[in-house]
């Protein structure tokens, strides 16, 4: 450990090549011995004078940009401190008295935008410093987040960091940002009420968009980890809030449904999950009835051929299906929340998953697979025992339309099975439901595919239909 702080003395005091490459052979043999060595490790971190060696020599080249000799000695004296802080917090509360943090950000601002190979190890082993100084130094971690989140100049390079092709300084950056906010209300609170916290956050969620199709992805296990962490705090609802009031929101915010979707999913219990709160269920009240409207413009464009926004169309369709699917679970389980259905009530969701309906049935779209499945089902759902949804789903003219589906459909996977569930729900014990359907009379025979190839054919006869079996050709 002497050998170490007098190279470092030496280097500091006449930085030439010759004792730069005295002090990179001296270095890289203290990293090898870290790996093996506990106790050298942490004898090494917990002294002052090797911090304070190591931030007068890191302090010569802070705003340094180009890659020179000294550069090879700055990156391994990052992987040393790197691995000298790592898990030890009288190590990581050292090196950050002696400004070892404030000297690993400086050097990696200006090599922001220099992709040459150096410059990205620097940035790796950068970030992988900072993450190891602040992961478990609480004490450390409550004061510097809260400088991140409030100095716009030092919260920029971690949202910078965020946004960069790379995908070691991507998981360095995710690791670092969850550390930071993991059992912290506090600190998530000023993650979502800061500029800075907000920036990292559509950083997160546009990378997660990029690797929707690798779920699996380390890197999208992070990002969700940290959504995760948020919302068990009570901020999706100021989280979607943020990102509606910006230009490029909807990717964003299929993003965040579909997570919010996985995690409710995820949710084991019989009732409604702890995360979702009153104000979290009332934004997915309002959701839906927000998403069946664009869905319903969305079709009457597509009838009038208008051309949409693929990206847009998209987005919309999957929001839709993901808030449909995500009410009706919660409706349908077993510890049911009443409050849940009554802001649905509130918020006219029914009226509206009706009029969706109807437009899925005068409209021929390829675009909304599983609309009409997931729309007769959450109109059952919302009738199971509730008078008065049963009684609007009448007044709204919804049950002709449920019975429409009693039918195999293979753009709606089970929706003749979700249909008969639905009138179930829609005619138990509901007087003027029942004589609504015993008014209802046959008007034709519908002839299917899956008829036709069982050379069967139906008719109608007496006001009633029959199968029967195709004579002739």
């Amino acid at each position: 450990m002497d050998a170490i702080c007098q190279s470092l003395h030496h280097y500091v005091s006449d930085p030439t090549q010759h004792n730069a490459q005295s002090l990179e052979s001296i270095l890289n043999d203290a990293i090898r011995r870290t790996l093996n060595d506990n106790a050298f490790r942490s004898q090494l971190g917990c002294s002052a004078d090797f911090w304070k060696h190591t931030h007068q020599a890191l302090g010569l080249h802070t705003t340094a940009s180009t890659f020179t000799f000294h550069q090879v000695c700055v990156i391994a004296l990052l992987k040393l401190s790197r691995n000298a802080v790592a898990h030890e917090r009288v190590n990581q509360q050292l090196a950050i008295a002696y400004g070892i943090l404030h000297d690993t950000e400086k050097l990696m601002v200006p090599n922001l935008q220099n992709y040459e190979e150096q410059a990205i190890l620097l940035l790796r082993v950068g970030t992988q410093a900072v993450c190891n100084m602040l992961t478990g130094n609480d004490l450390d971690l409550e004061k510097i987040w809260k400088e991140w989140m409030r100095d716009a100049d030092r919260g920029r390079l971690y949202c910078q960091l965020l946004n960069m092709n790379d995908e070691t300084i991507m998981m360095s950056t995710l690791v670092l940002v969850l550390n930071c906010i993991k059992r912290s209300p506090e600190r998530c609170r000023l993650m979502i009420k800061s500029k800075t916290g907000r920036t990292m956050l559509y950083a997160i969620l546009d990378d997660m968009d990029r690797l929707h199709s690798q779920e699996h992805n380390k890197n999208f296990e992070l990002g969700y980890a940290i959504v995760s962490e948020l919302m068990d705090n009570g901020h999706f609802v100021d989280l979607y809030r943020s990102i509606e009031s910006q230009d490029d929101a909807p990717g964003r915010l299929t993003m965040l449904i579909k997570l919010l979707d996985s995690k409710i999913h995820a949710d084991s219990s019989q009732g409604i999950p702890g995360f979702m709160a009153h104000k979290e269920l009332r934004k997915l009240a309002k959701l839906v009835t927000q998403f069946c409207h664009q869905g319903v413009a969305a079709l009457e464009a597509a009838h009038q051929g208008d051309d949409a926004d693929a990206d847009t169309l998209s987005g919309t369709y999957t929001s839709l299906v993901l808030v449909l699917q995500m009410t009706s679970s919660l409706l349908t389980r077993e510890c049911a929340d009443p409050e849940f259905s009554a802001m649905l009530g509130e918020e006219k969701a029914l009226p509206a998953v009706i009029d969706l309906l109807r437009h899925c049935e005068t409209v021929q779209t390829t675009s909304f697979q599983y609309v009409k499945r997931d729309s007769v089902r959450l109109i059952g759902a919302l009738c199971y025992h509730n008078r008065q949804m049963q009684d609007e789903t009448r007044e709204q003219g919804g049950i002709p339309l449920v019975l429409a589906q009693c039918k195999i459909d293979d753009a709606n996977p089970y929706i003749r099975e979700y249909a008969v569930l639905a009138i179930r729900n829609i005619l138990e014990e509901n007087d003027a439901n029942q004589a609504l359907i015993a008014e209802l009379q046959p008007m034709q025979a519908v002839q299917t595919p899956e008829l036709d190839e069982m050379g069967l054919e139906t008719r109608l006869e007496d006001g009633k239909v029959k199968i029967v079996k195709k004579v002739g050709p």
